[in-house]
């Protein structure tokens, strides 16, 4: 099984990642946080920039982390935590996983304009003139894309209610497949 958190930078979703693995009795879900295996390729060849500069649009990373992803889903569940906020993504490792054998639940975590800009200023560990650039074309790209992803609007939530509404729904989803 795979939850797929999705949503601009800034949103929430490697909080929320961390609270739903707490959540869940022994950790039941590997979490795959993009930007980490992103900065660990880069690192390792900082050329593989020239693919993308960002892990959305990076065709050398997607590749790997499409590699990682499939290798580790024959035997966990995993916490993804990616924006896909460009084809490049969509088409090349969204759309190539929903194929995969495994049930893949794809949230998009909004929130207003406002409330995104807010938590980003927050955010010590974040480019924030960077994210702040790049906040309108990816609720742009959200909205108009994923038809079948399920929103979750986290305005006046805390993370703790975020990361049980993900398991209500995951857990009412999963027991319609048995």
């Amino acid at each position: 099984m795979v939850i797929w958190l999705n949503g601009t930078f800034g949103i929430g979703k490697t909080t929320v990642a961390c609270k739903i693995n707490e959540l869940l009795e022994n950790n039941k879900f590997e979490i795959l946080e993009a930007d980490e295996y992103y900065n660990e390729m880069i690192k390792e060849n900082p050329m593989l920039l020239l693919g993308g500069a960002l892990p959305q649009n990076n065709k050398n990373f997607i590749e790997r982390f499409k590699k990682i992803i499939k290798e580790k889903i024959e035997n966990k569940n995993l916490i993804i935590v990616m924006a896909i906020t460009e084809n490049e993504c969509k088409e090349n490792l969204y759309e190539c996983l929903k194929d995969n054998n495994c049930d893949i639940f794809h949230f998009i975590l909004t929130a207003n304009e406002e409330t995104i800009k807010t938590r980003i200023e927050k955010d010590n560990n974040r480019d924030k003139s960077f994210a702040l650039t790049f906040l309108k074309p990816n609720i742009i790209f959200l909205n108009n894309n994923f038809e079948d992803a399920i929103r979750i609007n986290t305005d006046n939530k805390n993370i703790n209610e975020i990361a049980k509404e993900i398991l209500k729904v995951v857990d009412r989803k999963s027991n319609k497949h048995e």
